[in-house]
């Protein structure tokens, strides 16, 4: 039994896919290419795929003649009795008796055979009854009759409407046409399948409401027949007539077939038009003079069947006989269930579905309207062919698409619509900032079936030219490490990681000091490069995922009134199409300041007093790191400090933390002061340092703060991520990691919800937005402790028994910064709260204690107990 919960990704796919017991039969076909791949073919609708046993089937015939000459149609396997093979298979199709049905034409040719016998107009019946919107076909055809009789169409022919609040064909509006016009319409001709909707009629109850009226009818089963399974004897329908090259699978132009009611087996009055292949088949050879009609369907035959075609058709029946149309229909039910579900969770905002959403209304088919008026052209359809995708496109903006259970796979299904979304524009999701969140987000994104479009200012990222912006090496904690791991990437990044298992502390006129971060293995952070993690999560998303970056673009404004950004190139400005804007573009990010000039959201930039400046530590001559590389060095000097972090080149990147104005400042100190400031206050740093006055002049000074906004989103249209909506200070580490979190939160919620993005925004914004506020706090509380706590005693005693007692207690006390850095499933707000009942409890736990041994453990286990009530 197949599942009936779906999910959006690529994996759901795969899951229903192996699920599928009918899946073998997919190899009975040959799938189309799309270059050197099997195309997503979802056409079965206008031309089924070819069966692998029709070539073998027709050489049999082929070598039959070759063989054998006029004589082929002699013996068991003559073309004598060629078609009366068909009679069972077909009849089991379309529900009814063998001697019911016959293959033989090509539908239109049969209905105007159907519409010789069936349509009798006389002076009270004259009138035909079709849907509005009926195929044109079958429109020529009844047109044609009624001139053939001498008859005005314009008056004689009556179109069935569509309900107005459905836009479905319904029996009782058939009841309330014929009400009024029933005593002059002889005949109701009506589909099985609605080609152009998708609607499945129920036979029966329209061919009641008909014959209660006096009316004959006759269904065209085109798109119905080897779609769904029908019952066309009980429905009591005078004849019915259906082509076999769309869901039988018969090859173009196939033997169409044809049903008639046993009713009228023998009656030989009828009038018909005849031909010698319906004569009689006791005295047919002999060729009489007069014509007697065969019992049944087959006494309506013209001429003898083309053999070579009805081959081709026979290899596909023999696999209808194989799955059988009743379990064809379970997996049918599901397959468009689920292409139902993509569309609504990805495109539901830019189509309408035409079809009925109730499983016994409809078989295959769905029929999609395109709301973009820019659908309208003829590039839709080459699109999705360029995308590999195979449907049909009906003037001015429908979709037809029929994902057959015979050859269709979920995967096709999913491919499908991720095509679709690619190519119909405004089903887009953009994403302002090509940063590591950015990046990050597009990929999971992508995993997903979603083919985001990212705007980045920068130029064209590479290994030579990283992106421009910020530089300050960064910390990548547990969090950011399941991000990349959710994005199935952290194998692709590890080269750039280096370790650091704590802080080495270098203290005026001291040795050195390791201050571990944690005590349990892996408990450690790594230092990893802002540019070569961007330039590999660019490479990841352009390259595996196909994402396009459009570089050298920037966002310059936000239409409020239409929910877009507006982006400026060196072609002009745009409003950007996109079902939905996600704002990753930083602590500055443009998105977030217009949105406030508009005043739909309020947002405070909080600077910090302190600035920043970066200093490079070279590798030492032979090559090697001048400090311990597995250990974030810090020289903490009160009101600013020094930090060092290890890159893959075997240097370092030492960043000064320093107050922006005041008597020791930036504005106080200049590049030809640097060095004496240096030597002053960080000595064994200068030793490894080569030109700090350079450095001072080549790096800009860096601004620092903290930024709170309120609402992270503007309806449903655009949403900021990362430091766009709560950019924090690096001193925690934590501002990667937090945006990273981001990411997998967002794409938690598109798995859930697909793209009901007020949903998906209004539960991110609720989830994530006390947690920003949490580490934003803890981040400004970290730089304190970073540049002055970090030498106290106090300190490194708090330190020692907050590691005692996890060692002691694991399950029931984990140190705050062990929750930040090392505990994803912890939540930065939780994280704060039992850090702030730490410090109270170690602060009473400890008391006047100067060392660790003088401390009462004895009592933790009680206090423990209060600090968790």
């Amino acid at each position: 039994m197949l599942s009936t919960s779906f999910s959006p990704g690529l994996s759901g796919a795969k899951k229903l896919d192996a699920e599928d017991k009918l899946a073998g039969f997919r190899r009975r076909f040959h799938m189309p290419l799309s270059g050197k791949r099997a195309a997503v073919y979802m056409c079965g609708h206008s031309l089924g795929l070819m069966p692998r046993r029709a070539r073998k089937a027709l050489d049999t015939e082929l070598a039959r003649w070759a063989e054998r000459g006029v004589e082929g149609h002699f013996g068991a396997a003559g073309w004598l009795g060629y078609h009366e093979r068909f009679s069972e298979p077909l009849a089991a199709l379309v529900g009814a008796h063998p001697h019911e049905v016959v293959a033989m034409n090509t539908l239109t040719t049969n209905l105007h055979l159907m519409l010789v016998s069936f349509f009798e107009p006389s002076r009270e019946r004259c009138k035909i009854v079709i849907e509005r919107g009926a195929f044109p076909s079958d429109r020529y055809a009844v047109r044609s009759q009624l001139e053939f009789h001498g008859l005005d169409p314009e008056s004689a022919l009556l179109e069935l409407d569509p309900e107005s609040d459905t836009g479905l064909l319904d029996p009782d509006g058939l009841e309330r046409l014929l009400a009024t016009e029933g005593e002059q319409v002889a005949l109701v001709l009506l589909p099985g399948v609605q080609f152009l909707t998708g609607q499945a009629l129920d036979l029966k109850a329209f061919a009641d409401v008909a014959r209660r009226f006096g009316c004959r009818i006759g269904f065209d089963l085109a798109h119905a027949v080897g779609n769904l399974p029908l019952a066309v004897h009980d429905s009591g329908a005078d004849f019915a007539v259906w082509c076999s090259y769309k869901y039988l699978n018969g090859g173009p132009g196939a033997v169409a077939g044809c049903f008639v009611h046993e009713r009228w087996a023998d009656d030989r009055d009828r009038p018909r038009f005849a031909g010698w292949w319906g004569h009689d088949k006791q005295s047919r050879l002999r060729m009489p003079d007069r014509f007697s009609a065969m019992s049944g369907a087959e006494g309506w035959q013209l001429s003898n069947p083309p053999v070579l075609s009805l081959a081709a058709l026979a290899a596909s029946l023999e696999i209808f006989a194989a799955a059988n149309i009743g379990r064809l229909r379970r997996k049918s039910e599901c397959l468009t269930a689920y292409l139902e579900y993509l569309l609504e969770s990805r495109l539901d905002e830019h189509v309408d579905v035409l079809t009925p959403r109730r499983a016994a209304d409809r078989g295959c088919q769905l029929s999609l309207r395109l709301r973009d008026p820019a659908a309208d052209t003829a590039s839709v359809p080459k699109r999705l062919r360029d995308a590999g995708v195979i449907v049909d496109w009906r003037r001015p903006n429908i979709l037809r698409l029929a994902p057959v259970p015979l050859y269709n796979s979920y995967r096709d299904v999913y491919e499908g619509v991720r095509a679709q979304g690619m190519s119909t524009g405004s089903a887009r999701v953009a994403i302002i900032g090509g940063g590591l969140a950015g990046s990050l987000l597009t990929i999971l994104l992508a995993r997903r079936g979603m083919a985001p479009l990212v705007i980045e200012r920068s130029a064209a990222y590479s290994s030579s030219a990283p992106p421009r912006g910020r530089s300050i090496n960064l910390a990548l904690a547990a969090r950011g490490i399941a991000a990349l791991q959710r994005a199935g990437i952290l194998g692709d990044v590890e080269d750039l990681l280096i370790p650091m298992r704590g802080r080495m502390l270098h203290e005026t006129a001291a040795e050195p000091r390791f201050l571990p971060y944690g005590q349990w293995r892996n408990e450690e952070i790594h230092s990893v490069s802002r540019a070569q993690l961007n330039v590999t999560l660019h490479e990841i998303a352009s390259r595996r995922y196909g994402v396009e970056y459009r570089f050298e673009h920037e966002c310059v404004d936000v239409d409020t009134a239409l929910g877009t950004a507006v982006v400026a190139s060196a072609r002009g400005r745009e409003r950007l199409a996109a079902s939905l804007t996600v704002a990753a573009d930083g602590a500055g990010s443009p998105v977030r300041r217009a949105l406030c000039r508009a005043g739909v959201l309020s947002a405070s930039e909080a600077p910090l007093d302190h600035g920043y400046k970066e200093f490079t530590v070279p590798a030492t001559g032979d090559g090697d790191f001048a400090l311990d590389p597995n250990a974030l060095h810090i020289w903490p000097r009160g009101n600013f400090m020094l930090i060092a972090l290890p890159n893959r080149d075997r240097s370092f990147t030492a960043t000064l933390f320093l107050p922006l104005e005041g008597t020791v400042s930036f504005a106080s100190i200049g590049a030809d002061a640097a060095a004496d400031f240096f030597a002053a206050n960080f000595p064994d740093a200068v030793a490894l340092m080569e030109d700090i006055e350079a450095d001072w002049l080549l790096h800009p000074t860096g601004r620092l703060g903290t930024v709170h906004c309120k609402p992270w989103r503007f309806r449903d249209r655009i949403v900021l991520l990362g430091d766009a909506a709560h950019a924090i200070v690096p001193f925690h580490g934590q501002g990667l990691n937090a945006a990273f979190e981001d990411c997998v939160e967002f794409d938690n919620l598109v798995a859930a919800h697909g793209s009901n993005w007020s949903r998906v925004l209004e539960e991110f914004e609720a989830r994530r937005a006390d947690n920003a506020r949490a580490i934003a706090e803890m981040a400004l509380e970290n730089y304190r402790e970073m540049r002055d706590r970090v030498r106290d005693e106090d300190f490194r005693l708090r330190t020692e028994v907050a590691f005692e007692l996890e060692r002691r207690f694991p399950q029931r006390f984990v140190p705050r910064y062990s929750m930040v850095m090392f505990h994803p499933e912890v939540s930065y707000a939780e994280a704060q709260q039992r850090g702030a009942a730490q410090d109270r409890f170690l602060g009473e736990l400890i008391g006047d204690a100067r060392r660790l041994e003088d401390i009462d453990f004895d009592r933790a286990p009680g206090m423990l107990n209060r600090m968790s009530h």
